[in-house]
């Protein structure tokens, strides 16, 4: 059992630390891995733009300048190179009403895999999976024709092993909720500009109230604009900056700001939109405490059907040599 919990614990950090946010002490990694593979083939640098389901996400305002229903699936393997079966997926839907606002629901997945739990001889005992899982409703409306506002609320649940004689018969498990907020703003056809609050709740109790962990609390700003725009071609410039907020508490509580210290990150991206079809793209992440600096790059592919059906990939890079990491996504509108 112990074995199985260092294997666990080592794959939480990776996970934790794989991510562009410095946030490794925080429960529930899951609500900080972004979905999108266009944002990431940015960069990561996504609040200001928001223009697909996954607003949910990056700006819950974005939400409402959205038309009629928009999905979008994400998948992705977080480590590859050490467990295949360690991976994430997401999948986010909106629906706008007129002269009412858009809804939104997300639902995330992210397992650890499969692991034996052993007796102190190392016998196997029983196979165990280690997983996460959250559910959200939000909802986004028009504060001005340019400007909009959108908040949700989610519920997280980790399950990290099974209440056995090993562990005094106690659950690894525990729940939390959330809200996140956003608001996204235009200046013209070209310019906009995001910020977004994420992962605001209590801290999520696994044994007892004495062991919690907080929820990785977080706070985006950022803009975007398109300095060329032709008949057959455009392009994109995003900015953001990202900054976590897991001492946010100890401020209030306690008056300590040395939690509050940790560097933000900084995000950019560029892209390119060839004749409404191929949007080929180049990022690059600095995150000084995640120790991930490097370029991202990726392609869209947009397919004219009903309201458009886009494939979105991207690689990006890793922390401590781990590598690359593939992004896929899916989206379609209607």
């Amino acid at each position: 059992m112990l074995r199985s919990s260092l294997i666990i614990g080592c794959l939480l950090i990776l996970v934790s630390f794989s991510q562009a946010l410095a946030v490794g002490e925080a429960a529930a990694p899951s609500l900080i891995i972004s979905p999108s593979a266009r944002a990431w083939g940015l960069g990561q640098s996504y609040v200001a733009v928001a223009d697909d389901a996954t607003a949910i996400y990056w700006n819950p305002g974005g939400m409402a300048f959205l038309k009629g229903v928009n999905i979008s699936l994400t998948h992705s393997q977080l480590i590859p190179m050490l467990a295949s079966d360690v991976y994430f997926e997401s999948a986010n839907v909106t629906w706008s009403v007129p002269r009412i606002g858009t809804f939104g629901f997300t639902a995330i997945y992210l397992t650890y895999g499969k692991w034996w739990e052993t007796t102190p001889a190392g016998e196997q005992v029983e196979e165990h999976t280690s997983y996460e899982f959250a559910l959200g409703g939000y909802y986004a409306f028009r504060l001005s024709q340019r400007t909009a506002f959108g908040l949700g609320l989610k519920v997280s649940r980790v399950y990290l092993a099974p209440a056995t004689e090993a562990t005094g018969f106690v659950e690894g498990a525990g729940w939390s909720f959330a809200a996140d907020f956003g608001l996204l703003g235009k200046i013209g056809d070209r310019f906009s500009y995001g910020v977004a609050l994420q992962n605001l709740g209590p801290d999520m109790s696994f044994v007892s109230k004495d062991e919690s962990a907080p929820l990785p609390r977080t706070l985006r700003g950022g803009i975007a604009f398109k300095p060329f725009v032709g008949e057959t071609y455009s392009t994109l410039v995003s900015i953001e900056a990202t900054k976590a907020l897991i001492g946010l508490d100890e401020i209030f509580t306690k008056g300590k700001f040395s939690e509050m210290s940790r560097d933000a990150t900084l995000n950019g991206g560029v892209e390119l939109t060839v004749a409404n079809f191929v949007s080929p793209r180049v990022g690059y992440i600095y995150d000084h405490d995640g120790k991930i600096e490097g370029f991202t790059f990726g392609f869209g592919v947009h397919v004219p059907v009903g309201g458009g059906l886009d494939f979105d990939y991207a690689s990006v890079p890793k922390a401590e040599d781990l590598g690359r990491e593939n992004k896929f996504s899916l989206s379609y509108s209607m």
